[in-house]
């Protein structure tokens, strides 16, 4: 048996672990170049899942700007009517004079002939401007104690003759101030 010298087996043994190494290098590097694309792949999709929401939460804050745009001028609405109506409410809770009893006041206190009312003006407060013609001073007269005498619903605190004078002609211009209207109840 003869025995022979492999001059090769070291050569052989120095390929077996070149070609591991080469070997190990190129599944290396396929594994690192994979866990490359695995990496980039995910932050591609982490950034196109970040830039989604950006736009979905940039589409909740447009349609919340326009909800609370309409509110804003639901309430501006609101409030302008609020303030109507508050003057609405003051204008409407104010005690006004009774428009017909102040005229049937003055139905009964003119005598049939005689006295003649040109113009009554009624006030917000109560106060009342009458003016108007007498033929003669006793119609005058007549005309003033009826004032006292009218048995009605309202009676006035203080009446007060502003202005008479006498024309050319005989007749009596006057001019009366009724304050403080006041409305019995019977």
């Amino acid at each position: 048996m003869v025995k022979g010298i492999d001059f090769f087996n070291q050569r052989r043994i120095k390929e077996v672990k070149k070609a591991r190494f080469f070997r190990f290098i190129k599944v290396g590097s396929g594994v690192l170049l994979l866990s490359y694309i695995l990496i980039i792949l995910l932050t591609f999709s982490y950034l196109l899942y970040l830039r989604k929401e950006n736009n979905n939460l940039n589409n909740q804050i447009i349609q919340k700007k326009k909800q609370i745009k309409k509110f804003n001028e639901r309430e501006s609405l609101q409030i302008i009517l609020k303030q109507r109506l508050t003057a609405l409410n003051k204008l409407l809770s104010q005690k006004r004079p009774n428009y017909n009893e102040i005229l049937a006041f003055f139905e009964n206190v003119v005598p049939s002939a005689g006295v003649t009312l040109d113009k009554i003006d009624i006030d917000q407060n109560g106060k009342i401007n009458v003016s108007g013609m007498a033929s003669t001073a006793e119609d005058f007269s007549n005309f003033l104690e009826n004032l006292t005498e009218v048995n009605t619903k309202i009676s006035f605190s203080k009446v007060t003759v502003s202005n008479i004078s006498r024309s050319e002609a005989g007749n009596y211009s006057f001019k009366i101030l009724f304050s403080g209207l006041e409305n019995e109840k019977h």
